[in-house]
């Protein structure tokens, strides 16, 4: 008994029922006259150690706020911890997910994020985000923008 589990073990790790593992009854023998029964047609499996193909893969996350926004998409609202002020978030230019845009506003936010010189600039996870003078702000109702590469994200007074 031995030698044949070592000797199945690569196909064990694949498929039991190459070892007679399988758990599954076997059909019936056709009746004598009938018609034997379609034999479904599958792919031998692969070599011990190969790599299995993906076949028809699906995107990893299939949830809107883990999808690439394009520019123009609007990724939610939050509401900044020291004013209380609404803030729209959207992505401008290039390509980000909202999760990523919503976090790094967040982030840039948050009383304890150092920012230097009277536009906060405040470099978070790789972006360079600043915001608008209060003139500015209350001017044209952009609070601040983040910039990562062609990505373009900005928090937008909500009114």
């Amino acid at each position: 008994m031995r030698p044949r589990i070592i000797a199945c073990l690569p196909v064990l790790l694949l498929s039991l029922s190459a070892c007679g593992g399988s758990s599954e009854p076997e059909a019936a023998p056709p009746a004598p006259g009938a018609a034997a029964p379609a034999t479904p047609v599958t792919a031998a499996p692969p070599a011990f150690g190969k790599p299995v193909p993906q076949v028809n893969a699906q995107v990893a996350w299939s949830t809107p706020e883990h999808a690439l926004a394009k520019a123009g998409a609007v990724c939610g609202k939050l509401r900044l911890p020291q004013s209380g002020t609404k803030a729209s978030i959207k992505v401008v230019t290039g390509r980000v997910t909202c999760a990523t845009a919503l976090r790094v506003f967040r982030v840039y936010y948050r009383p304890d994020t150092p920012k230097q010189g009277s536009g906060g600039a405040a470099v978070v996870a790789g972006w360079y985000c600043s915001s608008a003078s209060a003139a500015e702000a209350s001017a044209s109702g952009r609070l601040s923008t983040c910039k990562k590469g062609a990505a373009r994200i900005v928090a937008n007074a909500v009114r």
